[in-house]
């Protein structure tokens, strides 16, 4: 008598391009996925330590100072006024191109100040220095900021600075 071996049979899938298609699915949703890209603010920051004197310090007349002030509700001064964010990127525009090189802008933010009125005073400050720079380009030479050669631009920055101070306010450390 011959024992015969049962034969089993096994039903599998076929899995083979399982590797290819996720791949290809993966690459798929790369390509396809806009990247959120955190824009942020090109700013100076004061030395970290207290010991550190890097400061530029420079004399300026109190007419070549513009003020700004924001408080726990968000409200912005300028020079001790009321006024409107709306309207704060044509003021400073207008402040910024009638004293070139010789303004400073110096912002006090309260420490409760809420974070969306300080964003939109740093977004006027760097619309109104975009808004300045490509007036004096097109006044000088005719051409917008991104047309001008290196000497030009450089000139065009030179004889309107980022000058800006910020007052930061430390917390009582008791």
């Amino acid at each position: 008598m011959k024992l015969r071996k049962r034969q089993t049979g096994y039903f599998g899938l076929n899995t083979t391009s399982t590797a290819d298609i996720s791949f290809m699915l993966l690459v798929f949703f790369l390509v396809t996925t806009s990247m959120y890209v955190d824009k942020g603010f090109i700013r100076r920051l004061p030395p970290k330590d207290k010991d550190e004197k890097q400061r530029n310090e420079m004399v300026v007349d109190k007419d070549n100072i513009m003020a700004l002030g924001l408080d726990a509700a968000g409200q912005l001064s300028v020079n001790d006024t009321l006024a409107d964010i709306r309207l704060l990127r044509g003021q400073l525009q207008t402040f910024i191109l009638s004293r070139k090189d010789k303004h400073l802008i110096t912002i006090d933010a309260d420490n409760d100040c809420p974070y969306a009125a300080y964003y939109a005073v740093q977004n006027a400050l760097t619309e109104a220095y975009r808004g300045a720079r490509e007036t004096t380009a097109e006044k000088e030479y005719g051409r917008a900021m991104s047309r001008l050669t290196d000497e030009e631009r450089t000139a065009v920055l030179t004889r309107l600075p980022h000058r800006v101070a910020e007052n930061y306010h430390e917390e009582d450390a008791q």
